[in-house]
């Protein structure tokens, strides 16, 4: 069997699945971890693979066709730059994400301080902050005892410093474990059961529920909890920066400002999707 032989294996199983072009990263992912790069896919096509290598990829095929996702597969997910380890116990970083992380980095507020980030999962966005500011003192929080033992891994791999505390973000008497911190950053659970019939078999039945779904009586239900917290826990003028529901952009503003934040704001991502809120402790 040739490289050309397995991409069209993987196209012919997966086009019901996935579109062409995610497929082709799919196919170019598996094959570096057997060694091949981008351009043997290209300029080595009938290049003949081993039986090895060929259970291998059938074994991720087989899998993908059940509509796990490849980062579970590989046990690994890129994000702004770095690697993270994953598993069904963590959600998949997200490229949107990346926006949220990235507002922080370019702050200058951020450089010198505390930050907190509230429903770390796989600890992406709190350790690309402390790789990036390596001068500031990062936390990492998450109900999950096996999401905190992915965020420690990822850590060490990181080569970076940060601090894990296992508490639930809704339960205010277990606050006493956090630090006061200059910026709070959170991708909290946000999504109602209604919108699982948009949801794709990959997200929806294999990434952790207790990190996606938000409760259909409270949607808003974490960013109360955060609110509450950041008059807690954040130093005068310290920011809070989450993650949001695009279907309750305004509702989420309301609710920080009701809540006695100042500069309330919505900020959309590159699709013009509203994506994050931002507001000062006054």
């Amino acid at each position: 069997m040739t490289l050309s032989d397995v991409k069209i294996e993987f196209q012919t199983e997966l086009h019901n699945i996935y579109p062409k072009n995610e497929i082709s990263a799919i196919y170019t992912l598996l094959l570096s971890d057997i060694g091949y790069s981008k351009t043997d896919t290209v300029l080595n096509a009938t290049m003949q693979i081993t039986s090895d290598q060929i259970t291998f990829l059938r074994a991720a095929l087989k899998q993908l066709s059940q509509h796990i996702p490849i980062q579970y597969i590989r046990g690994k997910a890129d994000f702004y730059g770095l690697e993270f380890r994953v598993n069904e116990h963590v959600l998949i970083p997200r490229q949107e994400t990346e926006l949220l992380v990235h507002s922080i980095i370019s702050n200058p507020i951020a450089h010198t301080h505390t930050i907190l980030d509230v429903g770390t999962g796989s600890g992406c966005i709190a350790i690309t902050i402390a790789k990036y500011i390596p001068q500031a003192q990062v936390f990492a929080l998450d109900i999950s005892s096996h999401a905190i033992e992915i965020a420690r891994k990822n850590a060490q791999d990181n080569s970076v410093n940060i601090t894990c505390i296992e508490a639930d973000m809704c339960n205010e008497q277990q606050w006493n474990l956090l630090p006061t911190c200059s910026i709070l950053v959170s991708n909290p659970p946000y999504v109602c059961s209604n919108e699982k019939k948009q949801m794709k078999a990959h997200v929806l039945d294999y990434e952790p529920h207790l990190a996606l779904f938000a409760p259909d009586h409270n949607p808003l239900l974490y960013y109360d909890a955060l609110a509450r917290m950041g008059l807690q826990k954040l130093e005068d003028r310290g920011m809070i920066l989450c993650e949001i529901n695009e279907a309750f952009g305004n509702e989420t503003c309301s609710l920080f400002s009701n809540a006695g934040y100042k500069q309330c704001k919505i900020i959309q991502d590159l699709h013009s999707k509203d994506r994050f809120i931002q507001a000062y402790k006054h």
